[in-house]
C-alpha cells in the first residue's frame, strides 16, 4: 500500500523558491519541513529526491 500524498511537489518547489528570495540561501531540510508544516524530515527527503530525479532541483552534496 502506497503512502498518502502529503503535498505537491509544486507546492515544494513554491517553499524552496520563497526561501531563496526572502534569505538568497535554499533552506536546510529542517528548515523546509518546518517551512512546509510537516512532521519528518523523512517526507521532506523523498520530495527533494522526487524533484531531483525529476530535474526540477540540482542538489550538491554538503550543501544546504
Amino acid at each position: 500500500m502506497g503512502r498518502k500524498k502529503l503535498l505537491t511537489k509544486e507546492e515544494v518547489l513554491r517553499a524552496i523558491n520563497q526561501w531563496l528570495i526572502k534569505t538568497g540561501t535554499p533552506p536546510t531540510i529542517e528548515e523546509l519541513r518546518k517551512s512546509l508544516g510537516v512532521g519528518s524530515t523523512r517526507t521532506i527527503l523523498r520530495y527533494l529526491k522526487l524533484l531531483e530525479e525529476n530535474g526540477d532541483i540540482e542538489r550538491c552534496a554538503g550543501a544546504r
